[in-house]
């Protein structure tokens, strides 16, 4: 017998007499169920230790109900990451310029009436051939969508809040590099637009960190692109914020624009023209919104002799006070000015500008607010002497420009 099976004789006889040592032992279900649990947990702390801790899992009686509550709140809002790796993760996923392009398609059943134009946006997006005037025409359509689709007599109130337009727009701006660059507040309509619905959906945080952002830059370096900046953006969101039912809003964002110019050390007049854009909605505009209340309307008159802006605004802006009214201000000021206005118009070329100057329109609807609110109080004597100063200038203008004048538009 040769040596190799010799070897394996005495190989098959140890077998034959000890259990192999590796042989697994017979497990109860019970032991099972344990092993099976104990290998959950251990996968679970290996995956919060480098991920970061999960929720706490559900127990007790009311585990039922959350789990029932969770469920209906997933249904009316995506799932939000909160670990570190999923939130690089999702904003991955969802750069619009990595969406793969598809041809949009309409849901089955009643769906959004802004969804088919979201898809049209997003599949322009992701095909790289979205731009500023394109985006301001997709925010146009949704504008003119939500119009046609509001119940409200109110000329302001459109509903923007549900339509997630200045979301999509928002995040390409991001996404292409245009977010930090402020180009895009040279075009006007657009961004004026865009800050609407950005307000509306809730997105105003966004802005206000932008404008601490362009100020500082305006501050520390003092460079004409971050002036220019900070001047667009602040007079843009400004004009955005007078496009809502109440003024409400855009006082308190005046306010706090003047509060972080101060802090800065930035001139405030770069406040100017949104001020007055304001101050023109509560007056000759006034008749669009409601009143805003006496704790923020007071505060934003007394800027004006700060930001130094001209009398009449703040003349006719105390006639139009929430509680109390006032035409002194406006009776002392076309006493002093009728003489201004005959040099005013007699350096008018209507050749060369067709319209009324924006200045004296303004004056016009002061001088009619006035008379109005004087007659009101039986102040006959000085309504006339503020109507015949009107006439004259009516009848100077229409010598000019033979009879008409146009429409009166906002005068910063």
């Amino acid at each position: 017998m040769s040596k190799a099976k010799g070897w394996q004789a005495v190989s098959k006889t140890i077998s034959s007499l000890v259990p192999p040592i590796h042989q697994p032992l017979p497990l109860s279900k019970r032991d099972s169920q344990r092993l099976l649990d104990a290998l959950k947990t251990s996968f679970r702390s290996e995956l919060d230790r480098q991920h970061g801790p999960s929720p706490n899992p559900l127990s007790g009686p009311k585990a039922s109900t959350t789990l029932t509550s969770a469920s209906a709140s997933s249904a009316e809002k995506p799932d939000v990451p909160h670990r570190p790796t999923d939130v690089h993760l999702h904003s991955i996923l969802n750069n619009p310029l990595l969406n793969q392009a598809s041809s949009p398609r309409r849901t089955s059943g009643i769906g959004s009436p802004y969804d088919h134009d979201k898809e049209v946006f997003q599949q322009a997006v992701a095909k790289g051939l979205m731009t500023i005037p394109r985006a301001h025409g997709f925010l146009l359509k949704i504008f003119k969508t939500a119009e046609k689709n509001t119940l409200s007599q109110s000329p302001l109130y459109v509903p923007l809040q549900g339509t997630g337009a200045g979301l999509l727009v928002l995040q390409w701006l991001k996404a292409s590099g245009q977010h930090n660059s402020y180009s895009w507040l040279s075009n006007q309509k657009f961004s004026v637009l865009l800050l609407r619905f950005m307000i509306a959906e809730g997105l105003d945080d966004m802005v206000w960190i932008w404008l601490e952002r362009v100020m500082k830059q305006a501050s520390s370096v003092n460079t004409m692109h971050s002036r220019i900046c900070s001047d667009l953006l602040i007079k843009h969101f400004i004009a955005a914020h007078t496009c809502t039912e109440g003024l409400r809003d855009a006082y308190s964002s005046v306010i706090q624009v003047e509060s972080m110019l101060k802090k800065n050390e930035l001139p405030l007049n770069q406040l100017g023209d949104a001020w007055s854009l304001v101050a023109w909605n509560s007056t000759v505009a006034s008749w669009k919104h409601a009143k805003a209340p006496v704790s923020l309307f007071e505060p934003f008159v007394a800027m004006s002799i700060e930001l130094e802006r001209r009398l009449h605004e703040r003349a006719h802006l105390d006639l139009y006070h929430p509680t109390d009214p006032s035409a002194e201000l406006a009776l002392q000021y076309f006493r002093e000015e009728d003489s201004f206005f005959k040099r005013l118009l007699s350096q008018w070329d209507p050749a060369a500008a067709p319209k009324m100057p924006p200045y004296v329109q303004r004056v016009m609807a002061l001088g009619i607010d006035a008379a109005n609110h004087l007659m009101s109080a039986d102040r006959v004597r000085e309504a006339n002497t503020i109507l015949d100063c009107i006439s004259g200038i009516q009848n100077r203008i229409q010598e000019i420009v033979g009879g008409g004048s146009g429409e009166l538009n906002p005068a910063v």
